[in-house]
C-alpha cells in the first residue's frame, strides 16, 4: 500500500510541480523569442529610417544639381553670346567693309 501511495504521491507531486519547473524555462524562451522579434522589428525600422534619410538626401542633391545645371546653362549661353559678339567685332574690325 505504501508503494502505491508513494507512486501516487510522486505523480501528484510531479503534476503539481511540473508547471512550476517548466514555467521559468518557457518564460525564458518566450522572452528570448520576444527579444529576437522586437530586435528584428527595430532593425527593420532602422533600415527604413536610414532608407528614408537616404532618399531625402538624394532628393535634396537632385534639386541642388538641377538648380546648378540651370545656372551653368545660363552662364554658358551668356558666354557663347559674348564670344560671338567679340568675334563679330574682331571680324568687322579686320575686314572693314564700310571702307570700300
Amino acid at each position: 500500500m505504501s508503494l502505491v501511495f508513494l507512486y501516487h504521491s510522486k505523480a501528484v507531486f510531479s503534476a503539481i510541480c511540473w508547471p512550476r519547473l517548466w514555467w521559468p524555462l518557457a518564460q525564458h524562451t518566450f522572452s528570448e523569442r520576444l527579444l529576437s522579434f522586437t530586435s528584428s522589428i527595430f532593425c527593420q525600422l532602422v533600415k527604413v529610417t536610414n532608407a528614408t534619410d537616404h532618399v531625402r538626401m538624394g532628393n535634396d542633391a537632385l534639386q541642388t544639381a538641377k538648380s546648378l545645371q540651370k545656372k551653368s546653362r545660363k552662364c554658358m549661353m551668356i558666354s557663347i553670346i559674348l564670344l560671338l559678339v567679340i568675334a563679330i567685332i574682331i571680324v568687322l574690325a579686320v575686314l572693314k567693309p564700310w571702307n570700300k
